[in-house]
């Protein structure tokens, strides 16, 4: 595309489409810059005129505010070109990304020959410093892939096993100088988003947005993402879009887009359980052990089975139960799921823990998932008993008065009650032979004393 105005004084045209003004703001390095000096892409001029050469002034009109232009003279020979550049102050002020900011024009006094647009490509101040990614591969094994931030699209190496984690971890770096003033060089409000091209590769809701804060001048921040691919992902090739952006302290705002792409495989036997439960509501007790239990198995791969096959098996319950032969259609038809509810009533059981040991099988032998299911049983609750006391209550017989007989009157005896006294203690046989002593040394001192008042 050329760029040609015709005059008498001469004919000039520019032969680039534009000309772009690369900015990296890290050249801000002390507290107190207000701009930096940046020049233009290299530009070519052709003068058609074969006889005369050409002499035009280089400037930039419409320029936004607090920029300058430093414009100079140049010489075009006859039918020749010139390869020219010029330099801006540049002020820190726009976003991140591509602007038109105003025009290249070639000039001879006022009269303008050509004109040529300027784009401003400001960098971000927002940086990938580094990316790695770590996840499981078809062979059940542990990957970790590390990535060139410098690049825009990232891919990983090997396929990841659906069901599976993957997980993202992220160094986020200002790049700001550390000597330029630390509230302009500050970004905030930093926003982390992660889309992919489509939501069900992920086993659940994914949240999309991440809130990471701020960064300092020249400072790093570290941030892990992780996410489970979902059971029921189709195995094919999916992109997750990444995209940072924050404001610095001038308001301006720094963004940067990342792509991430991999493919979701599946592995050819893969039967799981999707339920493997106890569906009894009430205790299971020594007195009530009936217990009812739901299994669901689903083949996840993309093999069909004719031999799947379960057992469930606890000695202590006496619980050995064996279904062989079941049939699983590849994952996405309509048989790829089996289901059972099962009843069980152990006997002679005993209050405590124990656990079922349930086992999904391919080929009605090799093992491909196994769950232990939680069984407690709890003690029958005791009855009531109601204590009956029985008292005995003595009572005294009546005192009854005995009345002497009159003169020739019969006295008829009546049957004498056996009344037996309560023998005396230690106690009392020492007080009472005590006693005895005092009366006898009183009754001899009384004696004595007699016998003197005779004499």
């Amino acid at each position: 595309m050329f760029f040609l105005v015709d005059s008498a004084l001469g004919a000039v045209e520019f032969t680039t489409e534009k000309a772009t003004l690369d900015v990296d703001y890290k050249l801000f390095n002390d507290n107190n810059q207000k701009i930096i000096t940046v020049s233009t892409s290299s530009f070519v001029l052709r003068n058609t005129d074969a006889v005369n050469s050409a002499v035009v002034t280089l400037t930039v009109t419409g320029l936004p505010t607090n920029y300058a232009v430093r414009s100079q003279e140049v010489t075009i020979p006859a039918a020749g070109t010139l390869s020219a550049t010029l330099s801006l102050d540049v002020p820190h002020k726009e976003d991140a990304g591509n602007k038109n900011i105003g025009t290249i024009t070639a000039s001879q006094g006022s009269n303008q020959l050509a004109s040529l647009p300027l784009e401003q490509k400001t960098k971000s101040m927002l940086s990938l410093k580094d990316f790695n990614v770590d996840y499981i591969d078809q062979g059940d094994s542990s990957e970790k892939d590390s990535f060139d931030t410098d690049e825009d699209q990232f891919e990983l190496e090997k396929e990841v096993l659906v069901g599976t984690t993957v997980t993202l971890n992220f160094k986020f770096e200002n790049l700001f100088d550390n000597d330029y003033d630390s509230d302009d060089g500050k970004i905030d409000d930093i926003n982390l988003k992660i889309e992919a091209d489509d939501n069900d590769l992920f086993a659940d809701d994914f949240e999309e947005d991440y809130d990471i804060g701020s960064i300092a001048n020249d400072g790093t921040k570290d941030y892990e993402v992780s996410f489970i691919i979902g059971d029921e992902a189709n195995a094919r090739d999916y992109t997750l879009t990444i995209t940072l952006d924050g404001e610095d302290g001038k308001g301006a705002r720094h963004e940067i887009e990342k792509e991430l792409e991999f493919s979701v495989i599946r592995k050819r036997n893969d039967v799981r359980f999707e339920k493997a439960n106890l569906t009894t509501t009430t205790d299971i007790t020594t007195c009530s052990p009936r217990f009812m239990m739901e299994v669901k198995m689903r083949n996840y791969g993309t093999k069909n089975q004719n031999d799947a096959a379960l057992s469930i098996y606890n000695a202590d319950l006496n619980i050995n139960e064996n279904v062989p032969h079941i049939a699983l259609e590849s994952f996405g038809e309509n048989d790829d799921t089996w289901s059972r509810t099962f009843n069980f009533n152990p006997t002679n059981l005993k209050a405590g823990s124990y656990y079922l040991d349930v086992t999904a099988y391919i080929d009605n032998d090799l093992s491909a998932d196994h769950e232990r299911v939680p069984v407690v049983v709890k003690a029958c609750k005791a009855e009531k008993k109601t204590e009956v006391v029985n008292k005995t209550e003595t009572v005294a017989p009546e005192p009854k008065v005995v009345e002497q007989p009159k003169a020739n009157e019969t006295v008829t005896t009546m049957p004498v009650i056996k009344t037996v006294e309560k023998s005396f203690t230690t106690d009392d046989l020492i007080v009472g032979g005590a006693v005895i002593i005092m009366v006898l040394l009183i009754s001899i001192i009384g004696l004595f004393a007699a016998i003197l008042i005779k004499k």
